[in-house]
């Protein structure tokens, strides 16, 4: 069989999809430890297995049921160019992340991420139609809601985009663990691969999350990134 068989070649999507998941892209995130480093604090995570378990417990259940589905309902409204669902959607990102810190790196690295898109991608000259129907709209531009306009604008499907939304997150907790616990990069890779197994079942899971029942209880995580805000020292401002 022939190596230029065309039936075989990437979809357009792939390396720009690559692109804005890979750690290179300046999106702010290396600042942000995703809330890790107040459960350091707290006294939740000392571990590997406690890492584990708050990725598993804490991080996995906020994507499956809050980002996840906020990220394809902004999808698939900015392809309807329905401006004022983005607006909605965006109120509701913020009325969904309870700590201030949290809530203020969902909207910088929104912010950086619609920068990137304007500065990187070109989409408000490529697509400025749809640029002056959705952009405008976004009061705090939060992460999951940017992230939906993005896949919409740079055609990339559902299932991958929710995918790769949820290896940004795991990973960059995980970089960020490697920088204030002791745990070296193949205990960390390990991790990110039993981590990643999980997601087909998250991602699957969140296209059941609609509207009226978004939200995730994770009262610890939340404690721990208040108390985090107040802290005498901190590596990450999150």
């Amino acid at each position: 069989m022939s190596t230029n068989d065309q039936s075989s070649a990437a979809p357009a999507w792939l390396g720009l999809l690559l692109q804005v998941t890979d750690t290179a892209y300046p999106t702010g995130a290396f600042a942000h430890s995703g809330g890790l480093e107040g459960m350091m604090q707290l006294g939740q995570v000392r571990d590997l297995d406690g890492l584990a378990r708050f990725l598993d417990r804490s991080v996995l259940l906020t994507l499956e049921r809050c980002h996840l589905p906020l990220l394809r309902l902004s999808r698939e409204a900015a392809l309807d160019l329905d401006g004022a669902t983005i607006a909605r959607l965006d109120e509701i990102a913020g009325a969904l992340c309870p700590p201030e810190e949290l809530r203020l790196a969902s909207s910088r690295s929104g912010r950086q991420r619609l920068q990137l898109l304007a500065k990187v991608m070109h989409l408000d000259t490529v697509h400025p139609r749809e640029w002056e129907a959705l952009v405008p709209r976004l009061r705090d531009a939060h992460l999951p809601v940017v992230a939906g306009i993005e896949a919409a604008l740079l055609e990339i499907p559902e299932a991958p985009a929710l995918q790769a939304f949820a290896y940004g997150t795991v990973s960059t907790i995980l970089s960020a663990s490697m920088k204030i616990m002791r745990i070296g990069q193949t205990p960390v890779q390990e991790l990110l691969s039993r981590m990643m197994t999980l997601v087909p079942g998250v991602v699957e899971r969140s296209r059941g999350i609609n509207l009226g029942t978004l939200g995730a209880f994770t009262p610890v995580a939340d404690i721990a990134s208040a108390r985090h805000k107040r802290a005498d020292l901190r590596l990450f401002l999150s």
